[in-house]
């Protein structure tokens, strides 16, 4: 289903994920995060932080969204990613948010990457 599109649409690229930590990286600092995306220099990134439910891969390139998906539940979340078994997962809370006016939920979504 969508984690399997997220899959599809990767194998088609060579792409590898690159993390970093809360130790290293706070994201309530601007200057850290864009220190760190500059040192990084990754291809995409997960965001989940809009009020249409909706979880997408864009391509910092060119902005454009290389995957999406409808999440249960507002993801004003941080995406995490963890792997398991030789397989990494992007995982997400859906809580939804009152001041954002999202759906109220409590599903954690994860999807398989290749």
């Amino acid at each position: 289903m969508a984690g399997a599109a997220v899959v599809r649409r990767l194998e088609r690229e060579p792409c590898e994920l690159i993390t970093v930590g809360r130790d290293r990286v706070d994201l309530r600092r601007q200057a850290e995060v864009e220190d760190w995306m500059a040192e990084a220099k990754p291809d995409a990134v997960f965001v989940a932080a809009a009020t249409d439910n909706l979880i997408r891969a864009i391509d910092l390139a060119t902005g454009k969204t290389l995957w999406s998906d409808v999440l249960p539940a507002g993801g004003q979340a941080t995406p995490m990613t963890y792997e398991a078994n030789g397989k990494q997962y992007i995982v997400i809370y859906a809580g939804g948010h009152h001041f954002m006016e999202t759906p109220v939920g409590d599903e954690v979504v994860a999807y398989a990457l290749p």
